[in-house]
């Protein structure tokens, strides 16, 4: 009997101490933007999971603007006199650059930066590179770009 109480608790806490991390993923583009956006600004002060692709802004006039010439990649919607953009996403490490699009791959912590000249600034920095893989009792909680729920 005391070994099935041993068993039962052990199990209990293994399900207590699990870890759930929503993970984002998908081809971000001008329509999903806006999804993005509010999947960072809801995980403000926490770690969630990317695997993102966007394509490098091909001029300043494009709507999705994507770049990384100054160092940290820096992705927001381009104002118009109709819609004002309201935030900008920064990540200051964890992304790639290949064949004209930047991958932001892995766990990164998202953090308010404040509002500067009317935009809110996100950061993200890429955790860990381990933390995924050392911890088993992270799970991730897979949502795609795309399909709101």
């Amino acid at each position: 009997m005391i070994a099935s109480i041993l068993v039962f608790a052990s199990i209990g806490f293994a399900q207590a101490a699990e870890r759930r991390i929503p993970r984002l993923s998908g081809t971000l583009t001008e329509s999903t933007y806006p999804e993005f956006e509010t999947f960072v600004d809801d995980h403000v002060n926490k770690v969630a999971g990317l695997k993102i692709t966007v394509e490098r802004a091909r001029s300043d006039d494009a709507p999705l603007q994507a770049s990384a010439d100054n160092g940290p990649l820096v992705i927001y919607l381009k104002s118009t006199p109709d819609e004002p953009g309201d935030s900008e996403i920064v990540a200051d490490n964890g992304f790639s650059y290949r064949d004209g699009a930047y991958r932001l791959d892995g766990l990164f912590t998202i953090k308010n930066k404040g509002t500067h000249q009317g935009v809110v600034s996100y950061s993200l920095r890429k955790a860990a590179a381990s933390a995924g893989k050392i911890d088993p009792a992270i799970r991730f909680e897979p949502v795609e770009l795309g399909k709101a729920q």
